[in-house]
């Protein structure tokens, strides 16, 4: 009998189906998606963070996981969250169809269109969902084996996805996290610092169960790393250093004020003149957002806008009359008890009246022009090094590093932390109301009788000089 060898294409054949029988799909991994997969496992935190460049294959790694969590285990509960219902049609969905390509037809996972659900043959199931605007709750559930969260650093209010909809599904009906079950956190760094993925990095870090990829992890030729720096812009460009290295910087493209430096940050000491410069109070009042007002005065010598300090309030938990005494209180320690020139916000009347008529505090409503138009302006003053602010204002200073436009640049983008870059608001509507024509220094205001004196040969020099002026001899 002759003897039979198979091909190497059978042999490979042979062990992708003994791999997928074995839930193990890791012949599928490139070197650096290796080794996220090791760190992630190799951890023994319920959570783990991944801040990686473009082009490493993130993505594909995390939805290899899904279905081996799947295989692994009878009846295990997979949730997996992106930002939005098009990055599923578009990233998730034909990723998962290239991963299944090689499996087993009685182990392939079927999709339920209508339920963005994949089910298992063994009863494992991977639920996906889009979860910006308002749809993390879709995710919620009784409990999750593994719960994912991929573009972490576009996702809108991460960390009630993380502590309201995630991590009740890890613990058992007396409260305690049952082992194994895990949170896998991946994200390239959101478009500014001020998104709360930074900070859950940050402690992620800080507790070891974190890692970073930057793109010489992905293994390309150093010609092909160059061209990829190249198209960007650059060794200096913040989409190179936040695509590619994963870095934290504010992405120049979105960036509110990209002129401002931490230079024009510096404690205002008011001089001898103060008691004349005009002084302002701006508000931005703020329902879902914050309210913050903003105390400043212009001084006119120096053509520059002085801002000293800001009262900050939660939107929600802002009321009249607390917003009222706050003002109140914070321009007599500014402003020394001298007289605010002008008050201005944004058009929201109701309030506006109320804080006239209930506390004798008088706003005129901005004249508001379009927002690109309103902001601009800001830079413009701000390029020109004319907006100093004092440290204590943390919140403007805050919306001057990492504010950023959302992605349809039709209005600001949103950060737990600095609400709707309110502090921004504030300073646009300042910026528009400032008179800058009206020299407020009296006329003569610090001069002493020395410098009004002619001396006799300067006064003789005078005489000739209107004589001449007037033909006389």
């Amino acid at each position: 009998m002759d003897s039979y060898y198979p091909s190497n294409r059978e042999v490979e054949s042979a062990l992708i189906d003994l791999s997928w029988r074995a839930g193990d799909l890791r012949y599928k991994f490139k070197p650096a998606q290796l080794k996220m997969f090791n760190d992630i496992y190799e951890s023994k935190n319920i959570k783990y963070v991944v801040k990686c460049a473009r082009r490493l294959g993130k993505t594909y790694l995390l939805c290899c996981i899904a279905v081996m969590q799947c295989l692994n285990r009878n009846g295990a509960m997979v949730r997996f969250a992106a930002p939005t219902s098009k990055a599923l049609k578009k990233f998730i969905i034909p990723i998962m169809n290239a991963i299944t390509s090689d499996c087993p037809d009685d182990l392939k996972p079927q999709f339920k269109e209508s339920q963005n659900v994949y089910q298992f043959y063994n009863g494992s199931e991977i639920h996906l969902a889009g979860v910006n605007n308002d749809n993390a709750d879709s995710l919620r559930g009784t409990f999750a084996d593994l719960f994912i969260i991929d573009e972490a650093g576009f996702v809108d209010n991460l960390k009630y996805l993380i502590d309201d909809v995630a991590f009740p599904q890890f613990l058992d009906p007396n409260g305690t996290v049952v082992k194994g079950r895990r949170l896998i956190i991946s994200s390239s760094p959101a478009k500014t610092p001020a998104h709360e993925f930074t900070e859950i990095a940050q402690k992620a870090e800080a507790e070891g169960c974190y890692s970073h990829f930057d793109i010489y992890w992905g293994g390309y030729p150093k010609d092909t790393i160059e061209m990829y720096k190249q198209e960007v812009g650059g060794e200096d460009s913040t989409t190179w250093k936040r695509e590619y290295l994963a870095l934290d910087v504010v992405d120049e493209n979105y960036a509110l004020v990209p002129e401002w430096k931490d230079t024009f940050a510096s404690e205002v000491v008011p001089d001898d003149r103060f008691q004349f410069y005009q002084k302002y109070v701006a508000l931005d009042i703020g329902v879902r957002d914050l309210t913050c007002a903003l105390f400043a005065y212009y001084d006119f010598s120096k053509a520059c806008l002085f801002v000293m300090d800001e009262v900050v309030m939660n939107g929600p938990q802002m009321t009249t009359e607390r917003l009222a005494l706050a003002v109140k209180e914070k321009e007599t320690s500014t402003f020394r008890h001298h007289k605010v020139h002008r008050r201005v916000s944004d058009v929201e009347l109701l309030l506006l009246n109320d804080l006239r008529a209930l506390h004798n505090l008088y706003f005129s409503p901005t004249d508001k022009g379009r927002l690109e138009e309103m902001i601009n302006e800001v830079r413009i003053w701000v390029n020109a090094g004319r907006v100093i602010i004092d440290p204590k204002c943390e919140h403007l200073l805050g919306c001057m590093r990492y504010g950023v436009w959302n992605e349809a640049r039709t209005e600001f983008d949103r950060s737990v932390k600095y609400g709707h870059f309110d502090g921004l608001a504030a300073l646009m509507y300042l910026i528009r109301n400032i008179d800058t024509r009206t020299n407020p220094i009296p006329i003569g205001y610090g001069k002493t009788e020395a410098d009004y004196f002619f001396t006799e040969t300067e006064q003789n020099s005078n005489k000739q000089a209107i004589k001449k002026m007037l033909g006389i001899k």
